[in-house]
């Protein structure tokens, strides 16, 4: 079963604008009992190894599964269908970067006005 935390391979495309894609590791946001809803679906933001320098971008390593230093990208937060995740997930999140995945979240969907 998928569980929040879990760090998996998707395949993200095909993609329409600047929507990330391709094959690529994934954090898992939504909880477990979601996760196991006959839509088979699971709210995910994708990983990437590029450092953009982006304050928003929360580093996750090799304590996740990840070879080395990783970027988890919560401005492109979305869910997706159970088949585009392979069948193991490689490593798990620690909570603090799930904390912080979060809060970005969270400050993305805040009325500031």
């Amino acid at each position: 079963m998928i569980r929040r935390g879990d760090v998996v391979i998707a395949d993200l495309s095909p993609v329409v604008g600047h929507e990330r894609g391709g094959r690529r590791p994934v954090l898992v946001l939504s909880a477990a009992p979601y996760n196991t809803w006959p839509i088979g679906m699971v709210i995910i933001a994708p990983i990437t190894s590029t450092d953009r320098g982006l304050r928003h971008h929360v580093a996750i390593g090799k304590e996740a599964g990840l070879r080395g230093s990783s970027f988890v990208m919560p401005e492109y937060v979305r869910a997706i269908s159970q088949r585009r995740l392979a069948d193991r997930p490689l490593g798990v999140a620690t909570p603090q970067t799930l904390q912080e995945v979060q809060r970005w979240i969270s400050d993305f969907t805040t009325d500031l006005s």
